[in-house]
């Protein structure tokens, strides 16, 4: 198996194209892909419409759901366009929060939230589940700064149909069109947007500002903020590059094996209908594929990972069939083609992150940088895959305060330079 395989950090580079309009079928759920077990709102029962980012029912959310420094929040679905096949019409969940006071002349300006890997069954959702303690004070001070935040829960999560794991474009068309269907829906926010996410969420964020020029055009992408940065490019390229490192597995720490299980239960039946990876999973294993399919990454799935002590090497090195290989290695749905983003990306890495390591993070913007992508990257010693996030938010603002103001933001690409090891945490 090749090594590329093995990373945790791919994303999609399929050629994008204009949808025409047209009906999708009715959506259809299937158990074995984690569907189910949410509430009746989020089943749509008619044939899609065909447009993407239009607005289908909204509700208020779960005062539980409402974050601390919002004036409310709504849930709402919206039509999105399938991301592996680039065509059928489907349906994705999201939410809307609204800051608090009155909104500014021409509405609040808007973050679009990709969240970070939270499992692949239906009541992962961030809609219906809530968010992490990490992911409330982080997005609280986007409220606090007056942008309202719109978050696409991803195609699969939450409504019908698998969740395909760590595939980029499905993720960055629901980024786009849950701003679409916002934008229309909601007269206080403005068509002034930057796409903010962590993780798997930089993978959308990434893919969105990648795509937003063919595919939502009309949206007006400022900048986009990626922290925690999982990325690869599918092609090799003459841009500085180290090494790539694993991600770091110490005693009682299993989550990497918990998170490449996902790309089983949700990646391979996405790019493959029909196809069935249970078999393919090795019998000490059944348990965390159990466990995802039916439950998140946090409580059930690393709750089960840290149990058994099922490491990653584990989860790779059992007999892998031909036909189990044969998706393994369709990379062209997992990395992108190049790494030129139109808009401005603010990069922060955490230098003890273990998950997604800092050394990773550079390939990445070592190529955006080399093919002219404006990127202000920064490191943070001491800081982890979850402290990042937080410490970020001080150097983010100003970056996208400027944007918003029609001012310039520099480059510090001729500052870039490979992290050295993984340091120990100290936040």
């Amino acid at each position: 198996m090749k090594q590329s395989t093995l990373c945790l950090v791919a994303v999609c580079a399929a050629a994008c194209s204009a949808v025409a309009p047209r009906m999708g079928p009715v959506p259809q759920p299937g158990p074995s892909v984690g569907d189910g077990g949410v509430p009746a709102f989020y089943t749509f029962e008619s044939r899609v419409p065909g447009t993407p980012g239009q607005m289908l029912r909204s509700e208020s959310s779960e005062a539980r759901l409402v974050l601390e420094q919002a004036a409310g929040a709504e849930r709402f679905l919206y039509t999105s366009t399938e991301g592996i096949d680039g065509e059928t019409p489907i349906v994705v969940s999201g939410e809307v929060q609204f800051p608090k006071g009155d909104a500014p002349e021409g509405g609040w300006p808007i973050v679009a939230w990709a969240h970070g890997s939270v499992g692949v069954a239906d009541v992962c959702a961030p809609s219906l589940r809530g968010r992490s303690r990490r992911d409330h004070a982080y997005l609280n001070g986007y409220l606090e700064a007056g942008f309202a935040i719109v978050a696409t829960d991803y195609q699969g999560l939450g409504t019908a149909g698998p969740h395909p794991y760590l595939t980029l474009r499905p993720v960055g068309y629901g980024v786009l069109d849950s701003v679409r269907a916002a934008l229309a829906r909601y007269p206080q926010l403005a068509n002034r947007v930057f796409v903010v996410g962590q993780s798997q969420g930089s993978q959308a964020t990434l893919a969105a500002a990648y795509w937003a020029p063919l595919y939502a055009p009309e949206v007006e992408l400022l900048g986009a903020v990626a922290t925690g940065l999982a990325a690869s490019i599918a092609e090799d390229h003459p841009a500085p590059k180290v090494e790539p490192v694993w991600p770091v597995q110490g005693e009682g720490n299993y989550i990497a094996s918990a998170v490449f299980m996902l790309q089983y239960l949700g990646s391979y039946p996405a790019i493959d209908p029909g196809f069935d990876p249970k078999p393919h999973v090795a019998e000490e294993l059944q348990s965390l594929y159990e466990a995802g399919r039916t439950g998140c990454l946090g409580p059930e799935m690393a709750e089960v990972a840290n149990r058994q002590r099922i490491t990653l090497e584990q989860v790779l090195a059992h007999p892998v069939s031909a036909e189990l290989q044969a998706r393994l290695d369709r990379w062209q749905y997992f990395s992108f083609a190049q790494a030129k983003i139109t808009v401005p990306v603010f990069s922060g890495s955490g230098l003890a992150d273990t998950l997604a390591p800092a050394a990773n993070h550079y390939n990445h913007l070592s190529a955006m940088c080399h093919q002219g992508t404006l990127v202000e990257f920064h490191y943070y010693d001491g800081h982890t895959h979850n402290s990042a996030v937080q410490r970020s938010q001080r150097d983010a603002l100003p970056f996208m305060r400027k944007l918003l103001a029609g001012e310039a933001v520099e480059s510090n690409c001729s500052e870039l330079h490979p992290p050295g090891p993984i340091q120990d945490a100290l936040y």
